[in-house]
């Protein structure tokens, strides 16, 4: 019993640690292929950890809240942060990988995830919460940003969330041979990741 529930706590430990480590990259603003890449890339690595569906909102949550607890909160930031781990559970429901078929359904979920997320955002602030601009383009602002954005994401997830699927695995793998080192190592990452949030915000 005491096992089980330290294999459950490192591999919730490690979703934690995932989170922080997204939200301390999301410090330094949104947007980019780089901030994409990392973002996809912990969300595989999650899925990799705990694979059950509402997990990779639940770490896009935590990562929302590591961002707004350690820098001034902005609406549209922290939505975009949320959407992609919607739309993640979504891809990786419909791409669960398998061993033989890991890379190609890592990326088919890759590119799911980034134009499905922007597209969720942009329809988001265009029409269910209108904001700023985004009002006011209306139809074409949500086509521009798709197009544009969402490539700019999907195409970083075609290598971010292969890999992340990957060294997830690797990981849950090693750790579950020495269960409390891996629950000792993701308590301390998690506090180091909550540290740095702290300085850099």
């Amino acid at each position: 019993m005491g096992s089980e529930r330290t294999t459950a706590g490192w591999r919730w430990g490690g979703l934690a640690v995932l989170a922080s480590a997204w939200g301390c990259n999301e410090l330094a603003g949104p947007g980019g292929p780089w901030r994409a890449a990392v973002a996809l890339f912990a969300l595989a690595a999650a899925r990799a950890l705990v694979d059950r569906p509402g997990a990779s909102t639940a770490v896009a949550l935590a990562a929302v809240l590591f961002r707004a607890a350690n820098a001034a909160p902005f609406f549209c930031h922290l939505l975009g942060i949320a959407l992609y781990g919607v739309a993640f559970d979504v891809a990786a429901m419909l791409f669960r990988p398998a061993e033989r078929r890991l890379v190609l359904r890592g990326a088919l979920a890759g590119l799911a995830t980034g134009y499905v997320s922007c597209f969720l955002f942009a329809a988001s602030v265009t029409w269910i919460v209108p904001y700023g601009r985004w009002a006011e383009r209306g139809l074409a602002g949500v086509r521009d940003h798709v197009l544009f954005s969402g490539t700019e994401a999907a195409l970083a997830g075609l290598v971010a969330v292969p890999l992340g699927f990957w060294i997830g695995e690797r990981l849950a793998t090693r750790a579950a041979r020495r269960p409390r080192w891996a629950l000792g190592g993701a308590a301390a990452l998690g506090v180091a990741c909550w540290g740095f949030g702290l300085l850099a915000g």
